[in-house]
């Protein structure tokens, strides 16, 4: 897999890719595929978490720093974008 078949969007200061697990799944490019085009604008232009009360639901944030650490050492092995679908 090249990086640009997860690249969502490319910048000159920055770049965004989805996120994919070691099995190939990116509950973010999921849960994308199934909003209406104006939540999908909305989408892109925040982190991509909807939260729906005041407190961040429980696990939220451990779940995302345990994808940001495997993302990172995948990356570091050159494992990542052989693995993603």
């Amino acid at each position: 897999m090249k990086s640009s078949d997860v690249l969502v969007y490319k910048g000159q200061a920055f770049s965004i890719e989805w996120y994919f697990d070691e099995r190939g799944y990116c509950p973010a490019l999921e849960y994308y595929d199934g909003l209406s085009d104006a939540r999908r604008i909305k989408f892109l232009i925040t982190n991509g978490f909807e939260k729906k009360g005041q407190k961040l639901p429980s696990g939220e944030k451990s779940r995302a720093l345990k994808a940001k650490a495997d993302f990172e050492l995948r990356i570091k092995r050159g494992t990542y974008y052989e693995k993603a679908r």
